[in-house]
């Protein structure tokens, strides 16, 4: 027999709330018999307050191709890249660092190379074969 999920969830809300209200009278007299005043009976809890969520940065491109516009003149070390970026209007999230976020662009992204502590395209990212 199959039951209606919201006759279930009344059922179960029921059984909690009596439940409850029998936990609340144990301990009001838990603490009659210890000498304390009697614990208020307090009502449903509140829900917590929504929390308002970061309104995420877009960009016109992605990070690898504003790298990518960045160094396909001339190699460059990963502070002069920052600033081109910084230059050409790019914005970073809050949660991580610029310079982690172009390193990890740098390590992860195949169209990069490191040659003599600068960062530039590879040959086949800047003639790719068509």
């Amino acid at each position: 027999m199959t039951t209606d999920p919201l006759q279930e969830f009344g059922r179960l809300r029921e059984a909690m709330l009596r439940r409850k209200a029998e936990i609340e009278t144990e301990l009001q007299a838990l603490q009659a018999v210890l000498g304390g005043k009697p614990l208020p009976v307090t009502g449903p809890v509140a829900p917590a307050a929504a929390r308002e969520k970061p309104k995420r940065v877009r960009n016109a491109m992605s990070l690898g191709d504003a790298v990518f516009s960045a160094t396909k003149d001339a190699p460059l070390s990963k502070e002069e890249i920052l600033a081109a970026l910084t230059k050409q209007g790019y914005r970073f999230s809050d949660s991580a660092s610029p310079m982690e976020e172009v390193g990890s662009v740098l390590q992860m992204d195949k169209r990069f190379e490191h040659v003599s502590g600068k960062y530039g395209p590879t040959l086949a990212a800047l003639f790719p074969e068509t």
